[in-house]
């Protein structure tokens, strides 16, 4: 083969190959590059010269020759020449029936083939360890390149729903494996980068029930301009289920903290109501004290003072009070009695009053202390708050109490519960006529050394697939309720270390809630007794 003044200071070399890609000829400059001789190269084939350390070089070679379409084949794989491994760029153009190619020693200090060749692999890194997916089109939206992650978001299949191979992708029309349709954030970011040839804002779109975000680079080459696209796909699926698991999690937060409230509020109200009752009762009895008969009486005796010792003897009203005053002493004492009772009921509300609204403070503030309770009185406690309202519906309360060692709780919390469930009961007994509505309130202990509350109605009852959600935030059987009730209950009893379990045998046949407290909160009954 001759050489050609113009080439021989370049560092390429030229060879002829046949159709079967035979070497047929090479200058000496394509020796001098590679260190061989003539005779070494002619009569092989170039699979003959492939080396084994650089299987992916050949396997794109081959690639490319598949796909040849009368331009130029151009790539770098790794060649054995003059018994040694080199990395060489071949550019083989079609001359029927025969190639003609140029041979490039890329492993030269300073060459540029050489600096594109690790930019390159550099960039292949990068593109395949990427954790978006990444595909560049060309400028018929055809596929030139894609990573596995892009694949593996998009899945596309046939229209017959087969899913299709990587391989099979390569190659292909984006829009003829997409419906445009049903990606439509997709085609405007895709035409967007087209029109500005400069990236466009993202798009969020859905595929595969995964919640992609698209964004697209314009492939600008100097003088030829717009080239290509490179389109990169975010998976943001786990991150908006983070944000949605946050988001409801701050709504339970805050409906929690609002079902405190309100809870706090009804216990207040119902508080007030007995409250009301007590001061009402109180008025009552001063308004109608016999204390006024009392002053009249002694009226009596000071205007008759100067006939003292005939006053019982010879004045007829006179004679009477001797009988009068025994009688008006018993009546006042009784009046006293009540009195006393009623301020101390008074007092005591008012006191029960200031632990609700502790009890309120101690929440927010995110504090909370155990100690040891009476599980019947905190529930007579709880019956009594509740009992106007238990009254106005006429709902009878029935207690079954064993004797059983003090627990440790919170006090106000668990009334809080008592409270949540007491009210439960009574909304569902709501269709009965009054004289069915009864509910049933047990504390004994367990056979393994615990203690239990049970609170027992006769109403609307549950249904079997509703007792496992019964608990859940937000859910509810009722037309008007708002789900936190029984979520609070649960949860409270739960940071008491207890548990709040539910019971129905189907809808109208009533429903048992348990409270139930393991043997380690349950103090050791004393020695004596």
């Amino acid at each position: 083969m001759t050489d050609t003044p113009a080439s021989k200071h370049l560092p390429i070399g030229t060879a002829t190959l046949s159709n079967r890609l035979q070497f047929l000829d090479v200058d000496a400059r394509f020796c001098e590059l590679f260190g061989c001789d003539r005779e070494s190269v002619v009569g092989k084939t170039l699979d003959d010269l492939f080396s084994p350390r650089d299987r992916k070089g050949a396997q794109r070679f081959h690639r490319r020759l598949s796909g040849y379409r009368g331009r130029v084949i151009d790539t770098q794989v790794g060649l054995v020449l003059g018994g040694a491994e080199h990395y060489a760029r071949i550019r083989l153009h079609r001359l029927d029936p025969e190639w003609l190619g140029y041979f490039e020693n890329t492993l030269l200090e300073e060459d540029l083939t050489y600096e594109m060749s690790l930019a390159e692999e550099r960039w292949r890194a990068m593109f395949q360890g990427s954790s978006d997916g990444i595909v560049i089109l060309d400028g018929e939206d055809r596929i030139i390149d894609h990573n596995s992650r892009f694949f593996e978001l998009m899945r596309f299949r046939t229209r017959h729903g087969v899913l299709l191979s990587e391989a099979a992708i390569s190659g292909r029309d984006l829009w003829s494996l997409l419906d445009v349709h049903s990606v439509p954030g997709l085609a405007v970011v895709i035409a967007r980068a087209r029109e500005i040839a400069s990236p466009p804002p993202a798009e969020v779109i859905t595929r595969n029930e995964r919640i992609l975000e698209c964004r697209v680079q314009p492939l600008v080459l100097p003088v030829k301009g717009l080239v290509g696209l490179c389109v990169v796909v975010r998976d943001l699926t786990e991150q908006r289920q983070l944000e949605e698991m946050r988001l409801r999690e701050a709504q339970a937060h805050f409906a929690g903290m609002a079902e405190i409230a309100t809870n706090v509020l009804h216990n207040l109200g119902n508080i007030c109501g007995s409250l009301t009752f007590s001061t009402e009762e109180l008025a009552r009895l001063v308004r109608n004290s016999r204390i006024d008969g009392f002053l009249k009486a002694n009226t009596l005796l000071a205007d008759r003072q100067a006939r003292i010792r005939t006053l019982f003897a010879d004045d007829p009203k006179g004679a009477l009070l001797p009988s009068y005053y025994l009688k008006l002493g018993e009546v006042l004492q009784r009046e006293q009695q009540q009195c006393r009772a009623l301020a101390d009921d008074l007092l005591a509300k008012a006191q029960l009053m200031k632990e609700v609204i502790a009890s309120q403070q101690a929440y927010a503030k995110g504090t909370a202390f155990s100690e040891p309770v009476h599980l019947a009185a905190v529930v007579r406690e709880a019956i009594e708050m509740h009992q106007v309202a238990l009254d106005r519906h006429g709902v009878q309360i029935v207690t079954r109490f064993e004797p059983v060692p003090p627990v440790r709780a919170q006090k106000m919390k668990l009334g809080h519960v008592l409270i949540n469930l007491l009210k439960n009961a009574k909304e569902a007994m709501a269709d009965l006529d009054r004289s069915q509505k009864a509910v049933t309130v047990e504390v004994n202990a367990t056979s393994e050394g615990g203690a239990q509350i049970r609170i027992i109605d006769n109403g609307a009852g549950i249904a079997a697939e509703d007792i496992p959600k019964l608990f859940r935030h937000g859910f509810t059987t009722k037309s008007s309720g708002h789900g936190f009730g029984l979520h609070f209950s649960a949860t409270a009893m739960q940071e008491m270390g207890g548990t709040l379990e539910a019971w129905s045998d189907g809808p109208g046949q009533g429903a048992t809630f348990t409270l139930s407290f393991p043997p380690q909160l349950v103090a050791a009954p004393s020695s004596s007794g």
